[in-house]
């Protein structure tokens, strides 16, 4: 599974669990609704954890793709320039 997949799986949950939070706290507030959110809490910062990981190794991911493709289209560049020199 890509990193990009990955990402997408845990930003998925943590968006239903800040949907599930929001509620959480609109609610009359009490002790199993506080430790529900300290619960939200860690679990929150867990994913964002990760998440920020997950971006981190995408962006390396990206940046030597970027290089891959600058160094291809230079080789493709330099031997046009050597066959439309034998051809003109």
């Amino acid at each position: 599974m890509t990193n990009k997949k990955v990402r997408s799986g845990h930003l998925g949950w943590v968006t239903k669990v800040l949907d599930e939070v929001d509620e959480c706290r609109q609610n009359e507030y009490t002790i199993a609704r506080k430790r529900e959110l300290l619960k939200w809490k860690v679990s929150i910062k867990e994913q964002l954890e990760k998440i920020l990981l997950l971006d981190d190794l995408i962006l390396v991911e990206f940046a030597l793709e970027i290089e891959q493709s600058g160094q291809f289209k230079a080789d493709a560049m330099q031997r046009l320039a050597a066959v439309e020199e034998r051809t003109d």
